[in-house]
């Protein structure tokens, strides 16, 4: 159907001027049809749901982006708490770490040292440098002051120290073990075992105050190794 420009009304098919207002028909206009229409309307809302949809990929990608950015968080915690306390380096570096602090605190050092070990003293600061790590033969060592001790808590295998050194002799030395009394005398008896742990060594840079009362600066060499029993890492010697 057309339609005249002038008056609007509908025009005869075929004719060369309007029927109403008798204006010559040169530019027909066709009516846009409902498709048209609804076309149009369909480009609206179409418009409008692409700017939604950007709307909600723009949220879903920030909430993705929140996800990964908690994921990695927790995965670097979960690491560094693994390699902080659930490793060998990472125990032997608790251990320091408690250790110093007891020192720092004026508190009791024996859960972090073999007896041998002497204090450090005045320590303000430290920086953990690097560590190193080997395998080294598993000794253990029997003593006449440490077993009268143990007896008079229960915690001795024989009732007699000359009979508790005969079973740990008997047990190392057996067939198939590999052990063997290395040295001995009346009152101390010790046993290489045949068989080896790890012993790590922590440098650090440690900052203290001397005796005339100036901050110096010491590198300090930690050596941790497990006790006797292999239950606890204690530090075994310190040089530096």
């Amino acid at each position: 159907m057309e339609y005249c420009r002038n008056c609007g009304n509908a025009v005869i098919e075929g004719s060369k001027f309007c029927n109403a207002c008798g204006e010559a028909i040169q530019n027909v206009n066709t009516a846009p049809d409902n498709s048209q229409i609804d076309n149009g309307n369909v480009s609206a809302t179409t418009y409008t749901k692409s700017d939604d949809n950007k709307k909600i990929i723009r949220f879903l990608k920030s909430k993705w982006v929140i996800s990964i950015v908690v994921l990695l968080i927790l995965g670097f915690g979960s690491l560094y708490v693994y390699n902080r306390y659930f490793t060998l380096e990472g125990e032997a570096k608790s251990v320091v770490a408690n250790y110093i602090k007891a020192i720092q605190n004026g508190d009791a050092t024996y859960d972090f040292r073999s007896s041998d070990v002497a204090d450090f003293y005045n320590i303000t600061d430290y920086k953990f440098i690097k560590a190193s790590k080997a395998k080294v033969d598993t000794v253990i060592h029997l003593d006449r002051d440490d077993w009268d001790k143990d007896f008079f808590v229960g915690r001795t295998i024989e009732k007699t120290y000359e009979k508790e050194k005969e079973y740990y002799r008997h047990a190392y030395e057996a067939a198939g073990v590999g052990g063997k009394v290395i040295a001995e005398d009346d009152d101390t008896m010790t046993i290489k075992t045949g068989m080896q742990h790890d012993e790590l060594t922590l440098l650090y840079d440690l900052q203290a105050i001397n005796g005339i009362g100036e901050n110096v600066m010491k590198r300090v060499y930690f050596t941790l190794e497990n006790d006797d029993y292999g239950k606890d890492m204690k530090i075994t010697k310190v040089t530096y």
